[in-house]
Order: structure tokens, then sequence, then C-alpha cells
């Protein structure tokens, strides 16, 4: 029996925490300091300013850096449970599963239809430079070639995520049969993105 080509997407909107490694290029973070100056900007402004990359580029020997994503080494982040958010599961053009990801967070049957890993965590960000941004759109798109789909195979992590004075329900990751899930496609618009420092 020859496999089948089976999809999962998730729509919605994302909270993304994106850790920005200066010293992935530059050695010396007073080089971020020097352009924000230039701009008379404070730096987690500069940093999202179009010009900021340009004068960085022209200025010192940089291979050739187009924005803050260039420096990102490490994602944190997922789907967000608000109204917006919906998973659908297709085999081919037939819709196997269509839900809103509310129930995952709040099932309302005695016995639960999907398998489901959750925690808690409490964001601190720590002595470096981070992105946050806000994307809407298709989120992540996974595919599956598998020869039977089997639905309880399939889990989903969520988690409670507590982030300056915020809270977040996020769906974070997928596994089949104990496997993580990468994502294949995402088709997304930021809505919004800010800078923050802690670098000591």
């Amino acid at each position: 029996m020859s496999n089948s080509k089976v999809l999962v997407k998730l729509y919605g909107e994302s909270f993304k925490i994106h850790r920005v490694n200066i010293k992935k290029y530059l050695y010396d973070i007073n080089v971020f300091y020097d352009i924000a100056l230039q701009l008379e900007e404070p730096l987690e402004q500069a940093l999202l300013n179009i010009h900021f990359f340009k004068l960085l580029n022209d200025q010192y020997d940089t291979p050739g850096l187009h924005s803050m994503q260039d420096f990102v080494d490490k994602t944190f982040g997922g789907l967000i449970n608000n109204s917006k958010a919906r998973i659908e599961i297709r085999n081919g053009r037939k819709i196997l599963q269509k839900f809103p990801l509310d129930e995952l967070f709040n099932p309302k049957t005695l016995l639960p239809l999907f398998n489901v890993e959750k925690r808690i965590l409490s964001l601190k960000l720590n002595n470096n430079l981070f992105l946050i941004e806000k994307e809407v759109g298709l989120i992540d798109a996974y595919e599956l070639e598998i020869e039977y789909f089997d639905i309880y195979k399939l889990k989903f992590n969520i988690c409670e995520v507590s982030y300056n004075n915020n809270n977040y329900h996020l769906l974070l990751a997928l596994t089949y049969n104990t496997k993580n899930l990468k994502s294949t496609n995402a088709d997304t618009l930021i809505t919004h993105q800010h800078c923050v420092s802690h670098i000591m």
C-alpha cells in the first residue's frame, strides 16, 4: 500500500521571541550603539529603522546584513490561542479534521479527542537582545507521508507562557509517533515588532 500525504496547517496569529546574537557577525555591541547614536534613537528603536543596516554595512566590514533576522540564533513561540486560531488536517483534498485551537486548551468532551502535552513557563530574558514579533496568516504547515494516519499519534505540545506581565496560551510544536515535525511552509504578515535589550 502506497503512502498518502497528510497536511497539518495552523492558521491564526503567532507570538515569537527571537534571540539576537550580535557575536554571530560582530564582536562588539558598541558597534550597534554607535549606529543608534548616529540615528539619534535608542538602540531598541534604531534596530527596526530601515536605515540602521545600511549604515552598518557602509561603515563596518559586515557581510551584507539586511535585518535583525540575520542575527537570530534561537526562536521561541507559536500559535496563539484566540478566536482566529484553527487547525486543519487534510489528506489530499479531503479534510480529516478542522477545529479551533481552543479545543486543545479547553476540551468540551469527557474523553480527550486529541493527544496533548501541556506545560507552564515563565520567561525571563537575560543578557541579550531580543526581537518580539506577532504574525498573522498560515503560521505553520507540516507534511506527513505515511501509509496510515492515526490522529492519536499526532501530539500537540501546548504551553501557558508568562512574559512581561502578559499570559499567552501557545501551540509550540507537533510530534508524530514521537518524532518532532518541522514546518515546511508558512505565509504570514508581521503585525507587530519591537526590540528589547537586556544586555548588562
